[in-house]
């Protein structure tokens, strides 16, 4: 037996980069990316917690 599932309502890169709030996201390969310069491997282990 196989389970279906519905694929998620997707957009195109264009409409991605239009959209709000994403000025710090890149779309690369087959989605979106985000880098954010730390400073410091501790302020970035700090922000990969925070993030959860």
């Amino acid at each position: 037996m196989t389970a279906q599932t519905s694929a998620p309502d997707q957009i195109s890169p264009k409409q991605f980069r239009e959209s709000e709030g994403v000025d710090e996201w890149r779309v690369l390969g087959d989605g979106a990316n985000a880098y954010f310069r730390t400073g410091s491997l501790a302020a970035g282990a700090r922000l990969v917690q925070a993030i959860g």
